[in-house]
């Protein structure tokens, strides 16, 4: 039995690209602070930062799909 891959549409795929990069990006990004500031601080609590700047990162790509996302009026008519 083989199942059928859907095939995701063109913005489904751009938004699948937005939002993976913004959840990776606020991740080394919260890790690399997180890092330089317990060094320098000695304060365990940065290492928290980097599931908080994940989430932040996915929150701020969410938003920039939601800015992308345009209604586009059908161009196929039915014939019913």
């Amino acid at each position: 039995m083989s199942k059928k891959k859907k095939k995701l549409s063109k913005h489904n795929e751009k938004a699948e690209k937005i939002l993976s990069f913004g959840i990776i990006s606020g991740l080394v990004i919260g890790v690399l602070v997180a890092f330089v500031l317990f060094i320098l601080t000695d304060n365990m609590f940065w290492m928290v930062l980097p599931l908080i700047t994940t989430f932040v990162g996915f929150a701020i790509s969410s938003l920039i799909n939601k800015g992308n996302a345009k209604i586009k009026p059908s161009t196929s008519k039915s014939k019913y």
